[in-house]
C-alpha cells in the first residue's frame, strides 16, 4: 500500500503539470508582435499550482497475539483468538481502513513444529488439516483488533491419534500486505477413557493428566493435584499420596497433573495445570458430577497451584498448599526450583510476578496451607507463612496446619489428611 500511495501521488502531480493553465499563448500569424510591457507596471506572474503532497505512508505495523507461547488451546473443540494490530514499538495501532485477516497453514509446518517442541518441552505432531476450521475476521476502520473463531473436530483427532497430540501452525495475515503476519499455533486435547482412569493427552506422549474416581455422578468436588519435584521431575511419593488420600474418601474426583517441566520456560507448569482445571470444568457432568474444582500442590507443585489460584481465581474454588514453594526471592526459596522455573539471573519484574505472596488479591480463592517449621528445603517463613499473611492481608479465607517438626513432608503430620479433607468438604 505504501508503493500504491506513492504511485498515485506521482500520477496526480504529473496530471497537474500536463493540464495546468500556465502554458504560453500562441499568437495568430497576422497579428503584430505585442509591445514589451512597461517595466514600471509589470504584470503579476501567474503562480504555479500547489504541488500535490503525497499522503504520509503508514508506519510499519504487525499483527500480534496476546496468548502464552502463541498457542490457542481448543479444549472443547472451540477457541476464540484476539488478533491485535500494533506498531513496531508494541503499541496498539488504530487501523485507517478495514483489514481482513485470514489464516493459512504454515508453509514450513513440520519445521515450525520441531522448533516449537524444542522451545516448549512438548511432543506434538501435525494436526490433520481436515480437522481444523478457522473463520476469517476483520479489523474495522478505527479499531485495532479482531477475534478469530477456531473450531477443531475432536473426534477426528481421536480417530487419528497414535500416541502424540496434534498441533497446527498457522500464518495469520492481513489484506494489507505491508502488515507483518503472525504465527498462531492451535492444539486440542485427545481424551481416552481407560479401565480405571481417563487419560488426557494435551502436550505430549505422556498424559498431561489422569482422572480418577469418575464412575459416579454424585461427587461434590474435584481436585487437580500438582506434584512437586523441584521443577525437575514429578515426585512419585506425592503422586502416590494423592492416590491414597482421595481413593479412600468418597465424593472427590482426582486429577493427577504431570505439567511440563519448565527448563527456564516459566509459563509451562501453570499453563498446563490451568488447562486441566478448565477441562475439569468442561467435563464436570461426565467425570463425577462435581460442582467445585480446587487445586492442590506440594513443594514446587504448591507454587504451580498457587500460581493458577492467583492468576486465574475465577476458575479455582479452593487451593490446598502443602509445604509450598511460594516466593522466588533469592535466598528465601528453594534455589533449584527458582533456577528451573525462572532461569539464571531473572529480572526483578519476573521474580515479583512469580512470587505468589505478592500476587494475592481480594479475589484469590480460599486456601488451606500446611507446613513444618523445621523444613530444611523450603523455608516456611518466606513461603508458606508469607502466603498465609498475604491471604490475611487481603481478607481472604485461609486455614493453616502448622507443625513444629516434620521436615519437608506430610508423613508425620498426625492431622493429615483428615483435617485437610474436612476443610475441602466444608468449602461452599
Amino acid at each position: 500500500m505504501k508503493f500504491l500511495h506513492i504511485i498515485t501521488a506521482l500520477a496526480l502531480a504529473l496530471s497537474a503539470v500536463a493540464c495546468g493553465d500556465d502554458e504560453p499563448e500562441y499568437l495568430e500569424p497576422e497579428q503584430p508582435v505585442q509591445p514589451t510591457p512597461d517595466p514600471e507596471d509589470p504584470e503579476e506572474p501567474e503562480k504555479p499550482d500547489d504541488p500535490v503532497t503525497p499522503p504520509e505512508p503508514e508506519p510499519s505495523r504487525a499483527l500480534s497475539l496476546d496468548l502464552p507461547i502463541s498457542t490457542a488451546f481448543a479444549l472443547d473443540g472451540k477457541a476464540s483468538v484476539t488478533i491485535s494490530l500494533k506498531d513496531l514499538s508494541g503499541m496498539e495501532y488504530v487501523s485507517k481502513s478495514d483489514l481482513t485477516l485470514s489464516a493459512t497453514v504454515s508453509t514450513e509446518a513440520n519445521k515450525d513444529i520441531n522448533a516449537y517442541n524444542s522451545a516448549n518441552n512438548s511432543q506434538y505432531t501435525l494436526m490433520p488439516s481436515s480437522a481444523l476450521q478457522v473463520a476469517s475476521a476483520t479489523i474495522p476502520t478505527g479499531n485495532s483488533e479482531a477475534t478469530m473463531e477456531i473450531t477443531v473436530d475432536l473426534d477426528a483427532l481421536d480417530s487419528s491419534f497414535s500416541g502424540m497430540p496434534f498441533i497446527m501452525p498457522l500464518t495469520v495475515s492481513a489484506s494489507d500486505e505491508t502488515v507483518t503476519p503472525v504465527t498462531l499455533y492451535v492444539t486440542a486435547p485427545v481424551i481416552r477413557t481407560l479401565t480405571d482412569r481417563i487419560a488426557i493427552y494435551l502436550t505430549g506422549a505422556t498424559p498431561t493428566a489422569e482422572i480418577f474416581n469418575t464412575d459416579t455422578s454424585t461427587n461434590m468436588k474435584a481436585v487437580v493435584d500438582c506434584p512437586g519435584g523441584g521443577f525437575g521431575n514429578h515426585d512419585a511419593g506425592e503422586i502416590q499420596m494423592a492416590h491414597t488420600v482421595f481413593s479412600s474418601y468418597s465424593g472427590i474426583t482426582l486429577a493427577i497433573t504431570k505439567y511440563r517441566l519448565p527448563r527456564g520456560n516459566t509459563v509451562l507448569p501453570a499453563l498446563d495445570a490451568y488447562n486441566i482445571v478448565r477441562l475439569m470444568r468442561i467435563h464436570a457432568s461426565e467425570w463425577g458430577g462435581y460442582s467445585q474444582v480446587g487445586i492442590m500442590g506440594c513443594s514446587a507443585g504448591g507454587h504451580v497451584a498457587a500460581t493458577v489460584a492467583c492468576y486465574a481465581p475465577t476458575e479455582v474454588d479452593f487451593q490446598v498448599l502443602l509445604y509450598p514453594v511460594i516466593t522466588m526471592t533469592a535466598g528465601q526459596t528453594h534455589a533449584g526450583s527458582r533456577d528451573a522455573l525462572l532461569g539464571y539471573n531473572p529480572s526483578a519484574e519476573k521474580v515479583k510476578a512469580m512470587s505468589m505472596e505478592k500476587q494475592v488479591t481480594a479475589s484469590t480463592p480460599p486456601a488451606y496451607i500446611g507446613w513444618s517449621n523445621d523444613d530444611p528445603v523450603v523455608p516456611p517463613t518466606y513461603n508458606a507463612m508469607a502466603y498465609y499473611y498475604a491471604m490475611l492481608g487481603a481478607r481472604r479465607p485461609v486455614t493453616i496446619s502448622e507443625h513444629a517438626t516434620g521436615g519437608h513432608s506430610w508423613a508425620t503430620w498426625t492431622d493429615f489428611p483428615t483435617n485437610m479433607l474436612s476443610w475441602v468438604y466444608s468449602i461452599r
